[in-house]
């Protein structure tokens, strides 16, 4: 497929397809479940069907893990490492994942230097609960199976993390 126009704008164009591609393509249901499916065992994926109420009606906190993460510039995507060995060894530490805080009304976003809290609005779309913290990032939580996908911005660049998210006692 040829992409008419300037070439500035076919390169444009060609970097919003691949950036959507990218996104479409690991956000795929089948791609996602099955690889955190994999890594997560405490998460119950045998809930029952009923149990899709929004996240902010079955409990106030959460903390979401990143499992796979993708950061996107021009016309190239990187896969980064989200986990580091624990000083024993026997387990791996999450380098990056958020916190909601639903009677806050607050996100944070964490990695390994620290967390930056941002407040929210949230959301229901369908089976979904959204979460805008604004400034061209956007969170999408699966209500079924709790898995969820966080897109930020930065200028034309895009950040793209995938993972499940868990309810954490008050």
């Amino acid at each position: 497929m040829r992409i008419k126009g300037s070439r500035r704008a076919r390169a444009k164009n060609s970097r919003t397809a691949l950036t959507l591609g990218v996104l479409l393509g690991f956000a795929a249901p089948q791609m996602v479940s099955q690889s955190i499916a994999a890594k997560s065992p405490e998460v119950d994926r045998a809930a029952p069907a009923g149990d899709e109420a929004p996240l902010y009606e079955r409990s106030s906190r959460w903390r979401c893990n990143v499992e796979s993460k993708f950061l996107c510039f021009d016309d190239v995507c990187r896969r980064f490492a989200v986990t580091d060995k624990s000083v024993t060894g026997s387990e791996d530490r999450p380098r990056y994942w958020m916190e909601l805080d639903f009677v806050e009304h607050t996100y944070t976003r964490c990695d390994h230097n620290g967390c930056d809290r941002k407040d929210v609005g949230t959301s229901t779309a369908g089976a979904f609960t959204l979460v805008e913290p604004g400034d061209g990032a956007f969170m999408k939580i699966a209500n079924s199976d709790l898995e969820f996908v966080d897109v930020a911005t930065m200028g034309t660049g895009v950040a793209a993390s995938f993972g499940v998210c868990v309810p954490v006692d008050p």
